[in-house]
């Protein structure tokens, strides 16, 4: 199972967040992973190293999977992950939202002339 403790959405380029994930299996926290759009398909970018050579600025993975098919399955995992942990944050917004308008508005009529017919 994998977790999201933290995500930012970001859009830059084809970046469309920073992500902090726990695989809880391994105990196994992954700090500031990026999520990315490319096209149509969605997929994680592991921790790297920055780096300068020649004056361009480039990359060096920090982690990585040395198997192509775990390396998907944890991808589409992820993904999953971070698509609910937006859903949850989304809902406890909408919620609280509720809740506030539910204080500033009437929540019951007192008499029966309170009710309007709009027919």
């Amino acid at each position: 199972m994998i977790e999201v403790l933290a995500y930012k959405a970001i859009k830059k380029g084809g970046q469309q967040g920073i992500v902090n994930l726990k695989i809880t299996k391994f105990c196994l926290v992954l700090n500031e992973c990026k999520v990315f759009k490319k096209d149509k398909r969605r997929f994680i970018g592991l921790p790297t190293k920055t780096y300068e050579k020649d004056g361009v600025k480039k990359y060096s993975p920090l982690v990585l999977f040395d198997d192509r098919e775990m390396g998907e399955r944890f991808n589409r995992q992820a993904l999953e992950a971070i698509d609910e942990y937006i859903a949850q944050e989304k809902q406890k917004e909408d919620d609280l939202r509720y809740e506030q308008n539910k204080k500033t508005t009437p929540t019951e009529l007192k008499h029966a002339d309170d009710y309007v017919n709009f027919q």
